[in-house]
């Protein structure tokens, strides 16, 4: 679901910029679907993180030992 979103920003983005190329966008919508799309890359790394650290708590608990 994550990498949808992120799909999906990098299209927006990606008409924001042409429209801007021909002179029909304007600059705070480009900004705009940037920051949209650095918010998805940034959940994503997020619930990455969140899985390993979800994973080796499970190892943990099943009496893995980090030593």
């Amino acid at each position: 679901m994550a990498q949808q979103t992120i799909s999906n920003a990098e299209a927006s983005l990606k008409a924001v910029q042409k429209q801007q190329q021909i002179g029909i966008g304007d600059y705070l919508t480009a900004l705009t679907t940037q920051r949209t799309l650095w918010s998805a890359r940034h959940s994503l790394i997020s619930l990455q993180q969140m899985a390993l650290e979800n994973r080796i708590t499970l190892w943990q608990s099943l009496g893995g030992n980090a030593s």
